[in-house]
């Protein structure tokens, strides 16, 4: 059976059927939530620590190690990346997809990080944890000169 033929020989359904199809769109459309800048969740925090005039090595020996075996015990916990540069520790975790209420994992992850500072060398800044990447700002930025169209 051809469409196009039954839809013109059955015009009175296909008026309905495409009010009801309009009436469905312009409803949708007008209950759909709109912002201007609407708002991420960003699942990253990340965790620095000091270590003055150490290595490399011993800053992951030292430092870098213990407190990434303490993060690993958050089941959340979907991936961890770490660097130990010579003086310095920077340990990123990433939190699993599926967890919406970001607070109370990141006061989690503080404590974790807390409960590692006593394994830690007494010279060692930190650990400093932070989980405030979700704080951006849009920026319009227009360019304009003697000479040029608005095209150009």
């Amino acid at each position: 059976m051809n469409l196009t033929r039954a839809a013109i020989q059955r015009d009175r359904v296909t008026w309905v059927a495409l009010a009801v199809i309009a009436f469905a769109g312009v409803s949708t459309f007008l209950q759909m939530p709109r912002a201007e800048d609407p708002g991420f969740t960003v699942r990253t925090a990340l965790v620095l620590t000091r270590f003055p005039g150490a290595s490399a090595q011993r800053v992951e020996q030292l430092v870098t190690d213990k407190i990434e075996k303490k993060i690993q015990e958050l089941p959340e916990i979907d991936h961890i990346q770490s660097q130990s540069k010579e003086g310095v520790s920077i340990i990123y975790v990433d939190i699993a997809e599926k967890y919406t209420n970001m607070r109370p994992l990141w006061d989690k992850l503080r404590r974790k990080v807390d409960q590692a500072v006593p394994e830690l060398p007494s010279s060692v800044i930190g650990p400093i944890v932070n989980d405030e990447f979700g704080d951006v700002f849009g920026i319009v930025l227009g360019i304009i000169g003697d000479g040029f169209s608005n095209a150009e």
